[in-house]
């Protein structure tokens, strides 16, 4: 394998792309998402918010593979991010040398570790190499690729730092507050009515994010500065609805809130969306474990059933106890793993 990539270097170049525009024509390369015109502005938002660059290699001047680097942009910033990798009929050789070059890059400019994939804007693209045996449909935030790209990665050093599970399958349709065992007369959930008023909630839901997210759950980098952009994204092919929150009426206070995205690849016989990815549910530490996680999850999915979805996907860190425990509990399974590696240098 080793001797054989040697000998390729003479036909092999590395460009550098800075230009958003020309990135886009390369992404292809490194997904299986489509890289549609439509989604154009929300991809150039993050490029350029990130200053990212496409590494592509060239093998006898036709274009093979392909990396996006980039990093947060923060005073001597110590990880390099990376996502779609990707080689032409995912050649082995070339997979090296585009692995070679990225960690050659990642060296060269003083980085302390190298982190990916993670495909910005990760609201359509999402991020990880995807484990053998996952679902391979077009989903949102699923990225497929054969088990040749995380083998060649371990190989050189990259271990897991986060292991993703999708939990998946048909709605569970509910009402919590039907349910034996729980009280719910403190609590209201609701949905913002106008953009404007979502952006007056928007610091409320940056901080319950922020506080009570399980550690490690936030992979993309920088997540509050891009709410806008993905805000924008969410509305147009999914909602005001994909956004929900629950309020303490006793002290009226917002004490927990959550988020849906669209999944604009999987359509119904009338060409309707019919899916969705239950993306989060965070809850203040003070009204955890009354049960609010059923509350919103039950009131979510029967706007959703109203709206004509009938299946969804959900990610969650596999050491994450309590999504596992309400994923089953609803009837889903775990139909995709996605893998981010990481690598110190």
């Amino acid at each position: 394998m080793y001797e054989r990539s040697s000998r390729m270097k003479k036909d092999t170049t590395f460009s550098y792309v800075s230009d958003e525009k020309k990135i886009l024509k390369y992404l292809t390369l490194g997904i299986n998402i489509p890289i549609s015109q439509e989604y154009h502005k929300y991809i150039i938002h993050d490029l350029r918010f990130f200053r990212a660059q496409s590494i592509v290699l060239k093998y006898k001047s036709h274009s093979l593979g392909h990396v996006l680097v980039y990093d947060e942009h923060e005073h001597n910033p110590s990880t390099l991010y990376f996502g779609y990798f990707g080689v032409d009929q995912h050649q082995t050789d070339f997979i090296i040398l585009l692995l070679e070059e990225l960690v050659s890059y990642g060296k060269t400019h003083h980085y302390k570790k190298i982190k990916g994939p993670i495909n910005i804007p990760t609201v359509i693209y999402g991020w990880g190499f995807m484990e053998e045996g996952s679902l391979e449909d077009l989903y949102a935030g699923r990225p497929v690729n054969p088990p040749i790209y995380q083998h060649i990665f371990f190989n050189h050093g990259f271990t897991v730092v986060n292991k993703e599970v999708s939990w998946e399958g048909p709605l569970p349709v509910f009402d919590p507050f039907q349910l034996d065992g729980y009280n719910f007369q403190d609590y209201e959930v609701f949905h913002p009515q106008s953009i404007s008023e979502l952006m007056e909630l928007k610091p409320i839901f940056q901080q319950l994010h922020n506080e009570n997210m399980p550690p490690g759950s936030i992979i993309t980098p920088r997540i509050n500065e891009l709410f806008e952009n993905y805000v924008d994204y969410i509305i147009r092919y999914g909602g005001l609805d994909m956004f929900f929150f629950a309020r303490h009426k006793p002290s009226n206070k917002i004490v927990a809130c959550g988020s849906n995205l669209p999944n604009p690849f999987r359509k119904d016989h009338n060409g309707k969306q019919d899916s969705f990815v239950a993306f989060t549910v965070v809850i203040n530490a003070e009204h955890q474990n009354k049960g609010l996680v059923i509350l919103l999850t039950g009131v979510n999915f029967l706007q959703m059933r109203r709206r004509n979805m009938r299946y969804l996907s959900g990610p969650a860190n596999n050491s994450h106890e309590i999504s596992t425990h309400v994923a089953r509990k609803l009837g889903l399974n775990d139909l995709r793993t996605h893998l981010i590696l990481e690598l110190n240098i």
